[in-house]
């Protein structure tokens, strides 16, 4: 629950961070003050991460070497050997790294496998007739957007279709995500 909290002043902190208003005049020191207050949040926050992270480390580091060892973690022989990259029976920071983002992978992969599910289970129900085609007057969305999905013009949707509709949408919301993303690197890097 405390992390939820801290999550969300985070957020919270990030929205106030990039919607701090662009002044409109020409003084460039009130600009130079925006960006350097939006590029020092930006530090805090990549600083609390860190210190986190760090704090985490430090705390099952027992005895201060740099590494966690069996030793200082007795009741986790199992999980210390899943994240020993080397097999050395120690794990360094970069091990431990390379573990979170092994598992970040890991969910990412669930995640998928369930959007894929209950994609199906959605065109399942779309498919009212249960002839394995989304027909126009089963569809729910309007005309123009069956027929963009519609690429073969059979006026059904398929599977195949839905899919690649679906992977087209999502190809274009990351899209959209990294260039907002790039805007707001180059708002920090011209200051």
């Amino acid at each position: 629950m405390k992390n939820m909290k801290t999550m969300v002043i985070i957020a919270f902190a990030l929205a106030i961070a990039f919607s701090m208003p662009a002044y409109a005049d020409d003084d460039s020191s009130d600009k130079d003050r925006a960006g350097k207050a939006r590029a020092k949040w930006i530090e805090k926050i990549k600083q609390f991460f860190k210190k986190r992270f760090d704090a985490f480390f430090e705390k099952a580091d027992k005895n201060g070497d740099g590494v966690i060892t069996v030793d200082e973690i007795p009741t986790a022989e199992e999980r210390l050997a899943k994240l020993d990259g080397d097999g050395d029976g120690q794990v360094t920071k970069e091990e431990l790294a390379a573990a979170i983002k092994k598992h970040r992978e890991t969910v990412k992969k669930k995640i998928i496998e369930r959007i894929k599910a209950r994609g199906e289970e959605r065109f399942k129900q779309a498919d009212k007739n249960g002839n394995d085609v989304i027909d126009r007057d089963e569809f729910r969305g309007s005309d123009e957007l069956f027929d963009r999905i519609d690429t073969d013009g059979d006026g059904g949707l398929t599977r195949e279709e839905c899919k690649v509709a679906v992977q087209k949408f999502f190809k274009y919301l990351r899209e959209r995500r990294k260039a907002r993303w790039n805007r707001l690197r180059g708002r920090f890097k011209n200051r």
